[in-house]
């Protein structure tokens, strides 16, 4: 007996919700949008989207999600952070290096002005 009251429950259960389900379900129509209809005194009610509206009520289909609006304008410029903080020292150059920078750049520019200068006819 007690098997059997769970089962009918189960079955009540399952027919309530998919009753909610469906009828939910009807209330959206193409696209998502949705039917609803105004009273005079503005009251607003939704019904499904086959559905007619009552005498003196107004019919009304409006979207779920409307057409994407033209850009905003620019914001204006927030203010200036904060200073951060110093960085780590980077390493020391030694004076081998120093040197060796130095007739590299000495070579580049020796190639440099030979590039430059006028060419000749042979």
């Amino acid at each position: 007996m007690r098997l059997r009251c769970q089962a009918v429950a189960a079955a009540v259960i399952g027919c309530c919700w998919l009753g909610v389900s469906q009828s939910q379900a009807s209330l959206i129509g193409p696209r998502g949008s949705l039917h609803g209809c105004v009273g005079k005194n503005g009251a607003l009610r939704v019904i499904g989207f086959k559905s007619k509206c009552r005498k003196g009520q107004r019919s009304i289909k409006f979207a779920a999600q409307g057409a994407r609006g033209a850009t905003g304008a620019t914001g204006a410029t927030g203010a200036t952070g904060a200073t951060g903080a110093t960085g780590a020292q980077g390493p020391s150059a030694s004076a081998g290096d120093i040197a060796t920078l130095e007739s590299e750049v000495n070579a580049w520019q020796s190639q440099v002005s030979t590039l430059s200068r006028p060419m000749t006819a042979p």
